[in-house]
């Protein structure tokens, strides 16, 4: 399977570069992102972008280097078919192959067991992985106080989103024990019709779990209505949509 269309020569080993992603990719998306968040980062800070973005000349070097690594192997396997296409482009040889080293056996899905009376997330991740920590900021600072004001007055509990990963102390402090609001309205009847009265705060909340054996993860899935995967960047098969 993998040597077919290869030519390899029998007096030297057949050599095998297993990627996970391309990195280089990811860093350039990763740049890109903070470029266009530094226009919204003067109107909101909570949508300011990751820190230490990398530089252009840091982009390519990784960029040569993996060059380096598809020329200097026999076949180069990637889990994303778009990043085999690409790689194959880019070099003008077919020497990458499509191999999905995520396996997931099927398993059947237990039955939800979330409260009906607070909205519930599940994200997935470390604080390490720099697209985690930005998604985080990112979820928190514009997509869960929306869903706070959605909720509207009747609803018992406010948003949660719930965090699985290793994140230090230093990153949890900023989510930990701050309140995320969002603009909602309360409507009052005037004259036969429903008007805009006042701005009514809605408050949504960010728990961490740290890292959970499997057992613990699938007990709080199931506690959860919805798995979400807010990454702005990123490249390759992302692990956690396996999960959910």
């Amino acid at each position: 399977y993998i040597r077919s269309g290869i030519t390899i020569h029998d007096y030297r080993p057949f050599k095998i570069f297993l990627g996970h992603d391309l990195h280089h990719r990811r860093l350039q998306r990763w740049r890109q992102t903070a470029l266009q968040a530094a226009d919204a980062v003067r109107a909101d800070a909570a949508m300011r972008p990751a820190a230490a973005a990398p530089n252009t000349a840091t982009i390519d070097r990784v960029r040569r280097l993996e060059r380096l690594c598809w020329l200097g192997h026999d076949v180069s396997l990637y889990p994303d078919p778009a990043e085999v296409e690409f790689i194959n482009q880019e070099i003008g040889q077919e020497r990458a192959r499509w191999f999905p080293y995520f396996v997931v056996e099927p398993q059947p899905v237990p039955p939800s067991r979330a409260a009906t009376g607070r909205r519930s997330l599940l994200f997935i991740g470390g604080c390490d992985h720099a697209p985690n920590r930005d998604a985080v900021r990112a979820f928190v600072g514009e997509v869960l106080p929306a869903l706070a004001a959605a909720s509207g007055p009747t609803a018992a509990a406010p948003p949660r989103l719930h965090v699985v990963g290793a994140w230090s102390a230093e990153a949890r402090a900023e989510f930990e024990g701050r309140v995320f609001e969002g603009p909602a309205f309360e409507r009052r009847a005037s004259k036969g019709r429903a008007v805009l009265d006042r701005a009514l705060p809605r408050r949504a909340e960010v728990e961490f779990h740290g890292v959970l054996d499997d057992d613990a993860l699938q007990s709080l899935a199931r506690r959860q209505h919805l798995a979400v995967a807010p990454l702005r960047f990123g490249a390759g098969v992302k692990r956690k949509v396996l999960h959910y």
